[in-house]
Formats: structure tokens, sequence, C-alpha cells
């Protein structure tokens, strides 16, 4: 199953397992499935994107969640 895009009231309670990162995004929408790609990787059932900036391409980050 996909990790999961959460917002910050959601996170409440929940085991933070790390932090991941993605960079050279061309859009918002790529950066979230990258990120939710990495996630699952790692074993998260869900994420928190904590930070997107860039111009032409986005970069983030994410913490993850079990």
């Amino acid at each position: 199953m996909a990790a999961t895009q959460i917002q910050q009231n959601e996170s409440v309670g929940l085991n933070e397992i790390g932090v991941i990162s993605a960079n050279n995004a061309g859009t918002l929408a790529d950066l979230e499935n990258v990120l939710a790609q990495k996630a699952e990787a790692a074993g998260a059932k869900s994420f928190l994107i904590t930070s997107a900036t860039g111009n032409n391409k986005i970069h983030g980050t994410a913490v993850i969640y079990r």
C-alpha cells in the first residue's frame, strides 16, 4: 500500500521514523509523488511535507511515520 500524505494535525501521536527529501521535481505534484514513493520504500505508512522550495525545479523534505 502506498504511503499517504497527511496534514500536520494528523501527525499527532504517530511514530516518526525519519526524514526524506527529493530534488529536481518539475511540479509540486511530481514532488508529492516522489516523496510518497520514498516514504513507501522506507516502510512508512504516511508522510508530512515540511518544505517545498524552488523556481524551475522543486526541492522538498518530509517527515515519515509508521
